[in-house]
């Protein structure tokens, strides 16, 4: 029976609300640091999927059937976002607030920290909500405040008919928008309680947030973090209601737009912009809390490079946040894996349990990171047993796959017949590469310069790029040359200029196009837009067709010359690591001493015209997708 038609249920939750309501404050001093828990069990975005969350906690051996806490001194962690999406946000909402209650009477904790999708509905940003999701609301809406708002709409719609007007209002502001948005309010049910949450709790040697650990972590640490952005978006949110109701910003404006145009008025105040005294010091508070990381793309709530940021570009700034914040790692929600598992990465600092709950939507799956005195493991509901987190591997197209069984599989699976050839790519052949249940699709080719593929393979590795496919030598058809992993659907840099994407870079710190600098500086390469791949799910880069790279020259590619490039500090020693004794060992069988020297030679070029950084360069983060 879905909760919403229960009116047991109802009452049980109405109980629930009440006690909510009352107890915010006392809410608001709360620690966020906890070393008490006997094991602790942590899940990502729910998203409004009330029955997989349900399945999830019973699975984990949270609650039973009954859905009552059963954890004893266990600790969850819900990872933000339990909202929007998905039908049944109010029931997630009145389950997590009932089970935390119980879980403190039992000695243990359910916590849970804001994810982005909670300050959106704080903001009444509703472009996620379901009609269904706000039918839910139906019956927290003020007496009147619909009849009020349609009556104002309407006057607004001079030349519209009744029956149009009436349209329109229902598609904005559908059955149950005014009571979510009262529940949402500074003194609503919901909004209250989402204002009293932590931006970050950390338990033991590990830290839990919702989008990740930009810059701003190891600047501030938890408790001015928790401190400074709860008191921002708290102060932010009550302004906003307070000059919506005294009708200084029109209560259907978006707040950040209004605080935008507050700033205007207020800077033209001298000519007569902001004849309102009264409001005056409101607005000033509003237009600053407005600025805050809370609602800023490179904030911990919106923030996706510790997710999927390069880690040569990635791991200093995570480095710096665990070390501020006392802890060894981070678990994160807010960015769904790729492969719907529960994901370790950036050697282990960094692991991502969103999988995608809310499976009508994400075609994910439940999942659950379990931390026992023992270790940690995933839990699945539907798998028999907890089993090893899924480890991303440097590795562009197979991040999940080991990549020395890769390359044995190149050089001894059984490779199919002969496929044509893709536009772009008459030197290379595809294949499928097999070997019992394992697949891997791959191309060949056996062009002059082909050994230089499988050069630029093992170089990449040597640096951690995984940008490059891993090749090996292979002879297929009676043809001696170089079969390299693939992927037969990447798109080329020429396919996303034609299609006019923006590619997203959620780095704090430079972006990938940095590092095919670098490489491409070192084996001085001609690269093309159509040598430039993306892997269109994760938008990883790709390096493809080094046939013409490992030339003689000591300068950078004239291509480079005028380059602005920052060359991340682990890329830099790596690159100073490097000496003619491991090149050899590495390349000798590929290239020539002459081919080898050169990389040196430009190698020292490169150390010369773009230091390493000796520490990161703030770059405003895009595209961080609401």
């Amino acid at each position: 029976m879905n909760p919403r038609f229960s009116p047991e249920w109802t009452g049980i939750l109405l109980a629930g609300m009440v006690l909510h309501s009352a107890g915010a404050s006392a809410a608001d001093s709360l620690p966020w640091r906890w070393n008490d828990a006997s094991h602790v069990i942590a899940f990502g975005d729910v998203h409004g999927g009330y029955h997989d969350l349900v399945s999830l906690l019973r699975a984990a051996d949270a609650i039973d059937d009954a859905d009552r806490w059963i954890a004893d001194t266990a600790h969850v962690v819900a990872l933000g976002d339990l909202i929007d999406r998905g039908p049944d946000s109010r029931p997630v909402l009145d389950l997590v607030m009932r089970l935390q209650d119980e879980a403190q009477a039992a000695g243990g904790r359910f916590h849970v920290v804001l994810g982005n999708h909670e300050l959106m509905n704080l903001l009444a940003d509703y472009r996620y909500v379901s009609d269904e999701d706000f039918a839910d609301f139906i019956d927290l809406e003020p007496p009147g405040r619909r009849e009020q708002a349609l009556e104002a709409f309407s006057a607004a719609q001079t030349r519209s008919s009744a029956d149009k007007i009436r349209t329109e209002f229902l598609e904005r502001y559908p059955p149950g928008y005014f009571g979510r948005r009262a529940a949402f309010s500074p003194t609503g049910v919901y909004g209250s309680w989402l204002l009293s949450l932590p931006v970050l709790v950390a338990i033991g040697d590990t830290a839990f947030v919702h989008g990740g650990l930009p810059p701003i972590v190891s600047e501030l640490g938890d408790d001015a973090l928790n401190e400074t952005l709860r008191r921002d978006l708290r102060g932010f949110i009550e302004r906003w209601h307070e000059l919506t109701s005294a009708g200084v910003i029109a209560w259907e404006t978006d707040p950040l737009d209004a605080a935008g145009e507050l700033a205007e008025r207020l800077r033209d105040s001298a000519r007569g912009g902001w004849p309102d005294d009264e409001h005056r010091a409101a607005a000033q508070d509003f237009v600053a809390y407005s600025r805050s990381a809370a609602f800023d793309e490179t904030g911990p709530f919106w923030y996706r490079g510790t997710a999927y940021c390069h880690p040569l570009l990635e791991e200093a700034v995570l480095e710096r946040a665990l070390a501020a914040l006392g802890v060894k790692r981070v678990v994160i929600g807010h960015s769904p894996t790729a492969n719907r598992r529960i994901v370790s990465r950036l050697d282990g600092g960094a692991l991502l349990v969103d999988t995608g709950i809310y499976a009508a939507y994400f075609h994910g799956r439940g999942a659950a990171l379990v931390a026992e005195p023992d270790g940690m493991s995933a839990l699945y509901p539907g798998e028999p047993a907890r089993t090893a987190l899924s480890v991303e591997q440097p590795n562009a197209l197979a991040p999940y796959r080991n990549v020395a069984e890769i390359e044995r599989m190149l050089a001894e699976a059984a490779a199919s017949a002969d496929v044509e050839a893709g536009p772009g790519d008459r030197h290379y052949t595809s294949l499928e590469v097999a070997e019992g249940e394992s697949r891997l699709d791959a191309r060949f080719t056996s062009a002059r310069g082909y050994e230089k593929e499988i050069a630029a393979w093992r170089l990449d590795r040597e640096l951690g790029l995984g940008m490059v496919p891993p090749a090996v030598r292979r002879t297929v058809s009676g043809r001696k040359g170089a079969l390299m992993l693939w992927a037969g659907k990447l798109r080329s840099e020429a396919d996303r200029v034609e299609a006019e994407f923006e590619r997203p870079n959620w780095c704090a710190t430079g972006n990938d196009y940095q590092l095919m600098y670098v490489f491409d500086a070192l084996l001085h390469n001609p690269r093309t837009t159509e040598s430039i791949r993306y892997t269109w799910a994760q938008k990883s880069l790709v390096l493809a067709d080094h046939r013409q790279a490992f030339g003689t020259e000591s300068n950078i590619p004239e291509y480079l010359r005028n380059a602005d490039v920052v060359v991340p500090q682990k890329l830099g020693s790596r690159l100073a690591a490097l000496d003619q004794e491991r090149l050899e060992a590495l390349l000798g069988d590929l290239l020539s001493g002459r081919q080898i020297g050169a990389v040196l030679r430009r190698r020292d070029r490169i150390l010369e015209r773009w230091p390493p950084a000796q520490q990161d360069i703030n770059c405003a983060a895009s595209a961080a997708a609401r």
